[in-house]
């Protein structure tokens, strides 16, 4: 027993003794990490209040950051003294006793917590000097610091004596239960780690503001000299009698849009890298606390509030002023061009009256232009900062560690102007959305009433019969455009990929469906849209990505098919097969896709009208194991088939291309006018009561006139691309050299147009947008009237304006512009 017991006392004597050296070596890591915190305090300086330099203060800042902030943690993050005290636990609890275990407990609960306290108070110092220096807060930080390093040596004098007693416990055999503690100080440290790595993302993001917004400042200025040698090479050119092609040159100026979108897109990308949507961070105190933030999303709030904002005044200050200086050039030619078509005219009055415009021409370019210097650039850009430097990282800081624990440190002091700024704009929020709210529900509730009652005017001396044209406020015909800005909005499918907007779920829909299919799974997929919604955009893009790879026949119904009969000899002639040839097997001899679109004109809605379509659907239940169908048909097509026939049930994948947002629709139509090259400038809305625009102002509820004029056109169009784009073209009100102006378009009222249509018009209307298009024959025989009483009324619907001939398919149509319209009235009379 004597030999056998020998190096069971040894093991418990090497296990404590080590774990005790191991816990000693970790803490003099943290306090080598401290030390040189403490150090660096002594050394750095606060920015010079004369410092004006972008990349001086940057340089200053990087400098500072880095003695005090990247220097320790990174020496922490290199040492991992926490995690070095967490391994010597693991490892060599398992050889020691349970009753040196026990008796050690009291002491290891304290020095993790000393260890956590310490850790967490190493970017205490940057913060304080980032907010200020607070000589308060700097005197409290030594304090704890001193305190940490006295507790720590006695906890440590502690460990020691406690391994002296170790010795001679004898090692139990079976395995020890789990201590619950060391999960919660694994979670403490990994929460640790995350919280350094926060405030170095934090400093790394700042410095990535610094590069954008140098190389902003640099493309700022550039273009303003570019802008001043455009004046410059007008002026000389008028002075040398304006006889060259230099007018036809222009000068295209990037938006204050454009300009923030690309100086926020390298932080906000950055921000994504570094800063997960979700994290458990540690909060400092006497007993250190878990908090589980959306980390990322309060930094672009933060960066949004204190950031975004003031280099966006500074950006606008700078392109108001160029654009002044580029205005005056391109207004100068414009008079030259002017008058030179004039002159064509008055033969003996030529030569005086170009010269006299010449003159004038000269008299707006010869003052020296004022530009925004880059000195004043770089004084904004440093004010910039300093917005974002110190409110904006003690907003992220509260948001951090709790408003309560912040507000409790001195630093928080100077956080007040900011935090009733805050306050404020929170407070503008909940009005906003309260007046949206009242607003919303006064809306439904004239909506669900049938709206206001009109007044009875007195009776006008000449009354004319209201159209869609005229309750729109359209224009008699579209404006003269440029070749290149038609041919950009042409009512075409796109091919292109970059212009098949808000359809990323649709294309992974038919992506499914394909993918179900190569698998041997049973699939077919229908595609459903109103007219104009983009479903062969749609079609085009996913046959160039999707099903590239695949044997593919496509093609649409041109014709009304109500036989099953004619529904086979369409489908031979696209399979290339004679009259005799079996369908159903060489439909079966080869793995293909078959697109078919415009499937609404596979039946009539008549007693004997939906034949074709259970054909279709038999032809796709025995077909489906070597041909994906993929059926295309507008949404109220589909609504009287299923109702008839159930036709869901045939497919395993449905895609709903219906309406886009708000925001798709904006970016569908900006990024065509964009390839332009063109200028947009809305027209304001009408002018109200000051006292209410004021009000409107403080509350936060004006909206911009580009955003009323997309509100109302999201209404006019209900998302539909097609209407869409005919309203924006029909919404230009001129074109003055490279600006096109928009005219401010106002909700429309429809009460009085409403009451010009009757009950057989309401049903005219809705069963040709059930069937696509309908030809004066179809349209009697499904309202079983006959065909002069059929005529009649259409005749009178393209009047008013509300259906017109389909410019692709036999017979006629409801118009794009006029389908708000009419949807609104048949939900109105119940048929929908």
């Amino acid at each position: 027993m004597a030999t056998s017991s020998e190096p069971a006392t040894q093991s418990s004597r090497n296990a404590a003794d080590r774990l005790a050296v191991k816990l000693r070596t970790a803490w003099q890591d943290l306090r080598s990490c401290t030390d040189g915190a403490a150090h660096a305090a002594a050394l750095v300086q606060q920015a010079n209040a004369d410092l004006q330099n972008l990349q001086e203060m940057r340089a200053w800042y990087e400098e500072t950051s880095r003695q005090l902030l990247m220097d320790p943690l990174e020496r922490f993050l290199k040492l991992q003294p926490v995690k070095s005290a967490l391994d010597a636990l693991s490892m060599r609890d398992p050889e020691i006793s349970p009753r040196a275990l026990n008796a050690r407990s009291r002491i290891d609960k304290k020095f993790q917590r000393v260890l956590i306290a310490t850790a967490l108070d190493l970017p205490e110092l940057w913060r304080i000097f980032r907010a200020g220096s607070n000589v308060a807060e700097s005197q409290s930080w030594q304090k704890r610091r001193e305190a940490h390093n006295k507790e720590a040596s006695a906890l440590l004098d502690r460990y020691a004596r406690w391994a002296q007693k170790a010795i001679g416990e004898e090692k139990k055999r079976e395995e020890a239960p789990r201590d619950p503690r060391n999960d919660l100080w694994w979670r403490q440290h990994r929460a640790l780690l995350e919280t350094l790595l926060v405030e170095m993302a934090w400093r790394n993001l700042t410095l990535t503001w610094f590069s954008a917004t140098e190389t902003l400042i640099g493309d700022v200025h550039r273009e303003s000299e570019e802008a001043r040698s455009h004046r410059s090479a007008t002026l000389r050119w008028l002075e040398e009698g304006a006889r060259s092609d230099l007018a036809q040159d222009s000068f295209a100026l990037i938006t204050p849009e454009e300009r923030l979108r690309g100086w926020a897109l390298p932080i906000e990308s950055e921000a994504r890298l570094k800063m997960a949507e979700r994290t458990e961070l540690l909060v400092g105190g006497f007993r250190p606390r878990l908090r589980r933030i959306a980390m990322r999303s309060r930094f672009l709030r933060a960066f949004d509030v204190y950031a975004r904002k003031r280099m966006r005044g500074l950006i606008e200050h700078s392109w108001q002023m160029t654009a002044r200086v580029v205005r005056d050039a391109e207004q100068s030619k414009e008079m030259i061009a002017y008058w030179g078509e004039t002159s064509l005219d008055r033969p003996a009055e030529a030569s005086q009256l170009i010269e006299e415009a010449r003159q004038n021409a000269m008299i707006a370019l010869v003052e020296e232009p004022t530009l925004v210097p880059v000195e004043e650039l770089n004084r904004e850009a440093v004010e910039a900062f300093w917005r974002w430097h110190q409110a904006g990282s003690l907003m992220l800081e509260a948001e951090q560690d709790g408003w309560f624990a912040f507000l409790r440190r001195p630093r928080a002091r100077s956080f007040l102007p900011t935090a009733i700024e805050m306050l404020g704009l929170q407070s503008r929020t909940a009005l906003l959305g309260s007046a949206h709210w009242v607003r919303g529900r006064v809306e439904r509730t004239m909506e669900s009433v049938g709206g206001r009652v009109p007044t009875h005017p007195v009776l006008p001396p000449v009354i004319r019969r209201t159209t869609l044209r005229d309750t729109l406020a359209l224009p008699a015909a579209k404006r003269e455009l440029p070749p290149l800005y038609r041919l950009l909005f042409r009512l075409a499918p796109v091919e292109d990929r970059r212009f098949l907007v808000g359809r990323d779920q649709e294309l992974a829909g038919i992506d499914q469906a394909v993918t179900d299919w190569e698998a041997g799974r049973f699939a077919a997929c229908l595609l459903i849209g109103a007219r104009g919604s983009g479903k062969t955009s749609l079609l085009n893009c996913a046959v160039r990505e999707t099903i590239a790879n695949h044997c593919l026949i496509r093609s649409e119904f041109n014709d009304r098919l109500l036989r099953p009969e004619q529904l086979d000899a369409f489908l031979r002639s696209l399979l290339g097969l004679r009259g005799d040839d079996d369908l159903l097997k060489a439909l079966a001899s080869e793995r293909r896709i078959l697109i078919l679109e415009e499937s609404e004109r596979v039946f009539l809605r008549t007693v004997d009208g939906f034949a074709v379509v259970h054909h279709l659907m038999h032809l796709i239940h025995r077909t489906a194991a070597t041909t994906l169908w993929l059926i295309v048909m507008n949404d109220r097509s589909f609504r009287v088939l299923d109702a008839a026939t159930h036709l869901h049930r045939v497919f395993s994948h449905r895609i709903n291309a219906m309406s886009v947002s708000r925001s798709d629709l904006e970016t569908a139509i900006l990024e065509r006018h964009r390839l332009s090259g063109l200028r947009l400038e809305f027209a304001p809305p009408p002018a109200g009561d000051p006292r209410v625009n004021r009000a409107k102002r403080w509350f936060g509820i004006e909206d911009s006139p580009q955003k009323l004029f997309f509100d109302s056109l999201l209404q006019q169009s209900e998302g539909i691309f097609r209407s869409a784009f005919e309203l924006w073209l029909s919404s230009i009100e001129r074109v003055e050299g490279d600006t096109i102006h928009i005219r401010q378009p106002l909700d429309p009222s429809f009460n009085l147009f409403r009451s010009e249509l009757a009950q057989e018009d309401h049903f005219t209307l809705l069963v040709i947008q059930e069937h696509g298009s309908l030809t004066q024959e179809e349209l009697a025989e499904v309202l079983c009237e006959s065909p002069d009483k059929s005529r009649g009324r259409t005749e009178r619907l393209t009047a008013l304006g509300l259906i017109e001939l389909d410019p692709e398919h036999p017979g006629l149509r409801v118009k794009p512009e006029a389908q708000r319209f009419v949807n609104d009235l048949l939900r109105r009379a119940n048929l929908t």
